[in-house]
């Protein structure tokens, strides 16, 4: 009898050590992050781009509607790795906006959004956001001038004009975003012309020939813009 009381006791106090306060904390407070977002260079930031990925997943807080609302039901109309990757994207442009405006507080794009550091992902990134109906993210990508040439180029009266009315001639974000792949380059090279009829074009219209300029900080600007077939025949 003295036996099974020991037993019994043990057990007890086992249990009561699983839901220890400390232990219970310890274990929520290391739970690594599923969206796997850019590093952020601000912790604010970085807390910013998180809350923004759980919103999209998830749809806490609905206090996000009025500004994340159309990019949520985007999301909700993915699934599986498509549906991740959508989150990953609209998240980790939180970030790098976020990131530089704290750094500058400028309100250029110059000032508040970071440009890549490969040529020919400057230019996927203009196929993307058209896609996604980002008209700033997308116009931020050329230089000043060069925005009213693409705008032109393609037939509208402003950039801002151009993308919306371009997107509406999307049929397939995904396809589209993925349209511009990176291919070798000279590293020397500071100026590069890239045209989408060298690449397959799916999911809505070709977009020209871009020509790309390395810039401060080792960034890529699209720097001027010529017309091409809306439909390329790759």
């Amino acid at each position: 009898m003295r036996k099974v009381m020991l037993v019994a006791a043990a057990i007890i106090a086992l249990c009561a050590a699983c839901t220890s306060p400390n232990l219970t904390t310890a274990s929520s407070t290391t739970a690594p992050s599923t969206y796997q977002l850019i590093e952020a260079q601000s912790p604010a930031c970085a807390a910013q781009g998180q809350t923004v990925a759980r919103y999209l997943d998830t749809g806490q807080p609905t206090s996000l509607d009025p500004t994340y609302g159309n990019q949520r039901q985007d999301v909700l109309a993915l699934t599986g790795e498509q549906r991740a990757l959508k989150i990953r994207q609209e998240a980790d442009q939180v970030i790098q906006g976020c990131d530089k405006g704290t750094e500058t507080g400028g309100g250029t794009y110059h000032a508040n959004k970071i440009l890549t550091t490969q040529p020919y992902e400057a230019v996927r990134a203009v196929y993307e956001t058209i896609g996604q109906d980002q008209p700033d993210q997308a116009c931020g990508r050329f230089d000043t001038a060069t925005q009213d040439t693409f705008a032109r180029d393609v037939g509208y009266p402003d950039c801002r004009q151009a993308v919306l009315g371009l997107h509406s001639q999307v049929t397939n974000v995904n396809d589209y975003a993925e349209s511009i792949f990176p291919e070798q380059y000279d590293p020397n090279a500071t100026t590069i012309a890239i045209d989408s009829c060298d690449f397959t074009i799916s999911g809505g219209p070709a977009l020209g020939v871009f020509t790309v300029t390395k810039v401060e900080k080792g960034q890529w600007l699209i720097t001027a813009h010529a017309t091409g077939p809306r439909t390329c025949s790759r």
